[in-house]
């Protein structure tokens, strides 16, 4: 059984952030604020020879199935609970990459630091000056996915997440910023052996995948340390987690 987890702690993550990038500096468009996202539709699976995960945020166009032989990208859409420079955006669109552990797909990113940072991860259609670098993927139960049962009201449920980081530049103001994002999706009535099987079959359903982004102006471009990555993706999952939850009250 797990508890709900009490709306307090959104309110007090929102308001640290909120307090932290008030002190930045007041130049145009630089990445900084933080915003909630929907994406619909999307597909994972699992190669069931390989292991190697694939995650297809295929809306609204046609599935990209794995192999690619370059980068594929998902539209998501910037929804409300959003501040600073993203504030502008609710509602506008963005695209995501899809995500592949086969190093031979044009979509691979791989478990942990990426030495090759991958430009153009996301992009802002509102926003054609800012640039996204993907910096880490945090390993996970299988592969990326935490995957996270819980029983509630008699009802077994399982939400897989993504944790990702990575840099941001504004080109206009030229300033650099860190972001750490969650991307989370919730299968209810079943079980993670459920949804282990069904991405290693490839029949598990496309569902609908939401995600928090949080992005802070840095005197340096150091990527930050895991354990701290892990620390704020626990966070955002569990910011992401009680905004799913009141959305189902």
């Amino acid at each position: 059984m797990m508890r709900r987890l009490p709306s307090l702690a959104r309110t007090v993550l929102f308001s640290t952030a909120t307090l932290a990038f008030s002190a930045a500096p007041a130049l145009a468009e630089p990445v900084v604020g933080f915003f909630n996202f929907d994406l619909g539709n999307v597909k994972f699976t699992i190669d069931p020879v390989t292991l190697t995960s694939n995650v297809d945020w295929n809306d609204p166009g046609p599935l990209n199935p794995p192999p690619n032989g370059t980068e594929t990208y998902g539209n998501f859409t910037v929804s409300e609970f959003a501040n600073l420079a993203f504030d502008p955006l609710v509602g506008t669109t963005g695209t995501i990459q899809d995500i592949s552990q086969n190093p031979a797909d044009g979509n691979y990113i791989p478990l942990g630091i990426n030495p090759v940072p991958q430009i153009g991860f996301l992009s802002f259609a509102a926003r054609p000056n800012w640039t996204f670098w993907e910096t880490e993927l945090l390993a996970g139960d299988l592969g990326p996915f935490f995957i996270t049962e819980a029983t509630v009201g008699g009802v077994t449920s399982t939400t897989v997440s993504l944790f990702f980081a990575g840099t941001a530049l504004d080109s206009i103001t030229g300033i650099t910023s860190n972001w750490s994002a969650t991307l989370s999706s919730t299968f209810t009535g079943q079980s993670a052996a459920d949804i282990i099987a069904g991405a290693l079959a490839g029949t598990l359903e496309n569902n609908t995948w939401d995600g928090t982004f949080l992005a802070q102006i840095t005197p340096t471009e150091v990527v930050p340390e895991p354990a701290t990555l892990l620390t704020f993706g626990a966070g955002l999952a569990l910011l992401a987690y009680s905004r799913r939850r009141k959305a189902q009250a």
